[in-house]
């Protein structure tokens, strides 16, 4: 790795960062992330990141998390020191040793792929693995992402670009990195929180979307085979933002791809985080 990261109180050198090997995220996966876009040298939605991660902070007892304004100026020290303009960044944050030390903070990334910018249509397999609920009273980012990275490199194997994780009774539940959006019958449909998924931060920012805007938008579990009757298929995450999806498990998507309202969100999510960033 080259450049500059951010590791606990320094900005140092990529290749001279160290951490303990009995440091309880590396032995344990206890801890917490959350990876963003940089647009024009600005991380786009922080405060939003930074909500949802002290929420789950607080949720799995994780103290001593620095404030807002520590993450900020660490991510600008970061972007700045590398001389990004579009970048993604992740933040990592773990117990550390434990009884009550101060938890490990790092922060790090890499310039945009041309391939995120403006994502093109993707093909997405099913996972042989399943979606199982949250032990907590929803999912929480944190560094216990064993099922997803074996699930997405599983999919590049076959081909395709995501993996879709259905539920144990059969329904639609997320991709490895991305939350899932569909249109079928003129209305557009994600599944609910509660079987287990990760609140994606754009999956939000979609809701309220079109919640403002009006657009009849449906939280409620669905079959894998509405989403291959759906005209529409995307996914959303952090960094690719709104990606369309072309096929499921083989089968094309019958409608165009991108769909008239993909095209539509992707207009109206620029302007609402231009705003949000304002």
């Amino acid at each position: 790795m080259e450049g500059y990261i951010w590791l606990n109180d320094s900005l140092i050198e990529a290749e001279k960062g160290r951490i303990s090997p009995f440091d309880r995220g590396f032995l344990y996966g206890d801890g917490l992330f959350e990876t963003l876009r940089v647009e024009g040298g600005q991380p786009m939605l922080l405060e939003r990141h930074l909500r949802r991660l002290y929420d789950s902070a607080k949720i799995i007892g994780l103290e001593r998390v620095p404030e807002q304004s520590w993450w900020r100026r660490a991510i600008a020290e970061v972007i700045g020191a590398n001389e990004w303009v579009n970048s993604r960044v992740r933040i990592t944050l773990s117990r550390g040793l434990g009884s009550g030390d101060e938890p490990t903070r790092m922060i790090h990334g890499r310039p945009l792929l041309q391939s995120e910018y403006l994502p093109e249509p993707i093909d997405v397999v099913v996972s042989s693995f399943l979606r199982e609920r949250s032990p907590f009273s929803l999912r929480l980012k944190t560094l216990n992402y064993l099922a997803e990275i074996l699930a997405f490199e599983r999919a590049q194997t076959a081909g395709a670009s995501e993996a879709l994780f259905l539920t144990e009774d059969g329904y639609v539940a997320e991709g490895s990195v991305s939350n899932i959006f569909c249109v079928h019958s003129g209305r557009l449909w994600t599944p609910p929180v509660s079987l287990g998924i990760l609140p994606g931060i754009f999956r939000q920012l979609i809701l309220e979307i079109c919640s403002e805007e009006s657009i009849p938008i449906i939280e409620d579990r669905f079959p894998l085979q509405t989403l291959k009757e759906a005209s529409e298929v995307f996914a959303t995450n952090s960094v690719r933002q709104i990606i369309p999806i072309k096929s499921i498990g083989g089968d094309a998507i019958q409608g165009e791809v991108p769909g008239k309202w993909t095209r539509e969100l992707r207009e109206l999510l620029q302007n609402y985080v231009v705003e949000e960033e304002r």
